[in-house]
């Protein structure tokens, strides 16, 4: 699979899924940027238009920043986390990471690289990111 040319939430909510379910050592299960009710952060409500509004206007939970920084996407904190270059460890927490050479995960059957991740998530926030 290549980059996402027009990349929507939903496919970020995949990219995510994905790069969860590759962290074994720490499941996003036991993470504490999970929701009360145990959803992942992107996920927060297993409603698509309010778990894209949250994800686009909320904090990202037990570390209360904003998750997007809508004057420079490119510096949202979602992203700089998993590109190593946010406020804290690179997540996920111990790895694999999207920047490692030769990541790669199922993206709803398909394998994606850790480039084409992160061209595909660049995409989107400069797209202004399309629901």
């Amino acid at each position: 699979m290549a980059p996402i040319a027009s990349p929507h939430f939903a496919d970020i909510q995949n990219m995510l899924d994905a790069i969860a379910a590759a962290d074994t050592t720490n499941p996003i299960s036991d993470s504490p940027h999970n929701e009360d009710n145990g959803n992942p952060f992107w996920r927060a409500t297993g409603n698509a238009d309010a778990d894209y509004k949250e994800f686009t206007t909320g904090s990202v939970p037990n570390f209360g920043s904003p998750i997007m920084d809508k004057n420079n996407p490119l510096n949202s904190l979602f992203y700089t986390m998993l590109m190593g270059t946010g406020p804290g460890s690179q997540m996920p927490l111990d790895g694999p990471y999207i920047t490692d050479a030769g990541y790669s995960v199922a993206v709803k059957g398909s394998q994606m690289s850790g480039q084409d991740i992160q061209t595909t998530l660049q995409t989107w926030l400069k797209g202004g990111f399309p629901q």
